[in-house]
């Protein structure tokens, strides 16, 4: 028999079980409209992307921006560890490609677990970091062509 004791164990337990698998913490951007820069800078990425990066129907392009996640690391679908440590850059972008097969990405930064679903019609995903405690991440049908400011 449950006490009320094990009872309130029981509700804060499964509250921060909930709230630590919670998606309301993504903003979610969509990019439709793509502009002569960004198909010069796809064109130009096809170029000079090695072999395991290059843009595929079957794959997304997942690219991370260096500044919110500098001197941490990053953990891929619990394979993948992708370290912004020591970085000499303050600007740029680290790009990984993910089969669409595989549904779903799973990234780990610090105590911070967040899923991001792939979805056939985005070839592309920018993931931004945090803001206001909320990861911006952006799908786009189109390369999203980076700049530094």
């Amino acid at each position: 028999m449950i006490n009320q004791n094990n009872k309130i164990v029981y509700v804060i337990f499964l509250s921060l079980l909930l709230g630590c698998k919670s998606q309301s913490r993504l903003t979610y951007w969509k990019m439709h409209n793509q502009t002569q820069k960004d198909l010069l800078a796809e064109k130009e990425y096809q170029k000079v992307a090695p072999k395991n990066l290059k843009i595929t129907n079957n794959s997304v392009l997942i690219k991370f921006n260096i500044y919110p996640f500098k001197d941490k690391s990053l953990i891929l679908d619990e394979s993948d560890t992708i370290s912004f440590e020591n970085l000499s850059v303050d600007c740029g972008e680290i790009n990984r490609r993910i089969p669409k097969s595989n549904r779903k990405i799973t990234l780990r930064i610090d105590e911070n677990i967040i899923i991001i679903p792939i979805k056939n019609n985005y070839n592309f995903i920018k993931v931004q970091g945090l803001n206001n405690d909320k990861w911006n991440i952006i799908y786009s049908q189109f390369f999203p062509k980076f700049e530094c400011l």
